[in-house]
C-alpha cells in the first residue's frame, strides 16, 4: 500500500480533502511561551477552509496557561462568531479546587461546551493527583470527553500515568493528546488495554512511518485526528494523514468518523 489515493491527490494539488475533516485538538488566542501565527478565529477558519477541515475543537491558550474563565469566554465568542466551525473545550485549573466545579458548570450550562481540556504539564498536576478528581467526576457525570496532554518523558502525564487515570475512571473518555509525545510506542501498547482511550495525532515532528506503526497495532477506530493548530501548521498535520501508507477507509476513520462518534456520544452535532 503506497498511500496514493484521493486524499493524497487532493493534498498534492492544494485542494481541500474530499471529506469533512474533524480536528479534535486546536488552540486559539495568545500564548506567552512561544509565537503562534494565525491564532484568531477568522484566520483559523481561512486555513481550515483551504485544507478541508470542517470543524476544530478548541481551547484557549489563556484558559489552560493563565486564567480559565477569560480563556473559556474567548472560546465561546469564537464558537458564536463561526457557527458550526468550532467546538469548545472547557478548562478548569485543578490548583484552584474551589473554582473547578463552578467553572465547568458555567462552561457547560451557559457557554454550551461539552468537552474538557486539561494540561498536567502546565498545571504541574499529575493525572493521578486527587486535584483532578473533580474534573473526572464532572466529566463522567456529563459524558464529556477529556483531551489531556500526554508526554513520554513527563512523569505528570506519561502514558503510564495516563493509563492509570483511565483505569481509575472507566466512565471517562480520554483523548491522549500527542499519543504520548516524542515516542508513541508506550502509548500505543497501553491504549489497546482501555476502551475509553483514544490516541490523538498532533505532533510537530512528522516521523515517517509513525501513523502506519500506530494503525498496525491498535484498531484504527481508536485514532483521532488532531493538529495542535494554531501552534502547528494545519496543512502539515493534514498532509501526514493524507499521504500515509494506510487505506482510504482508515484515513476516513481517522479524519472524520472516529471523532464524529465521540462528538455524538457527548451530544455534539458533527458535520
Amino acid at each position: 500500500m503506497n498511500g496514493w489515493d484521493e486524499f493524497a491527490a487532493a493534498a498534492l494539488e492544494g485542494r481541500p480533502l474530499p471529506l469533512e475533516v474533524i480536528d479534535i485538538h486546536g488552540h486559539i488566542g495568545d500564548y506567552g511561551a512561544f509565537w503562534a501565527p494565525g491564532r484568531d478565529a477568522r484566520e483559523m477558519v481561512e486555513v481550515m477552509d483551504e485544507v478541508g477541515v470542517a470543524v476544530t475543537a478548541i481551547s484557549a491558550n489563556s484558559a489552560w496557561s493563565a486564567e480559565a474563565k477569560i480563556g473559556n469566554d474567548l472560546v465561546a465568542r469564537a464558537v458564536r462568531a463561526y457557527p458550526g466551525r468550532f467546538v469548545g473545550y472547557a478548562v478548569a485549573n485543578p490548583n484552584y479546587p474551589e473554582d473547578v466545579d463552578g467553572e465547568l458548570r458555567r462552561s457547560f450550562d451557559e457557554l454550551g461546551f461539552r468537552m474538557i481540556k486539561i494540561h498536567p504539564s502546565v498545571h504541574q498536576c499529575s493525572l493521578t493527583d486527587e486535584r483532578y478528581e473533580k474534573v473526572f467526576v464532572f466529566a463522567a457525570r456529563h459524558n464529556a470527553p477529556i483531551l489531556t496532554h500526554t508526554w513520554d518523558k513527563d512523569p505528570l502525564c506519561s502514558p503510564e500515568v495516563a493509563a492509570e487515570a483511565a483505569r481509575r475512571h472507566p466512565g471517562v473518555t480520554f483523548l491522549w493528546g500527542h499519543s504520548g509525545g516524542s515516542d508513541v510506542r508506550a502509548a500505543v501498547e497501553l491504549a489497546v488495554e482501555f476502551p475509553n482511550v483514544y490516541l490523538e495525532l498532533a505532533a510537530s515532528g512528522v516521523v515517517d512511518g509513525r501513523l502506519e506503526y500506530m494503525a498496525s497495532r491498535v484498531p484504527v477506530g481508536k485514532i483521532v485526528f488532531g493538529s495542535d493548530f494554531s501552534f502547528i501548521s494545519l496543512p502539515q498535520q493534514v498532509a501526514k494523514v493524507a499521504f500515509a501508507r494506510i487505506s482510504p477507509a482508515a484515513k476516513r476513520s481517522i479524519l472524520h468518523h472516529n471523532a464524529a462518534r465521540i462528538f455524538a456520544a457527548a451530544g455534539i452535532d458533527a458535520p
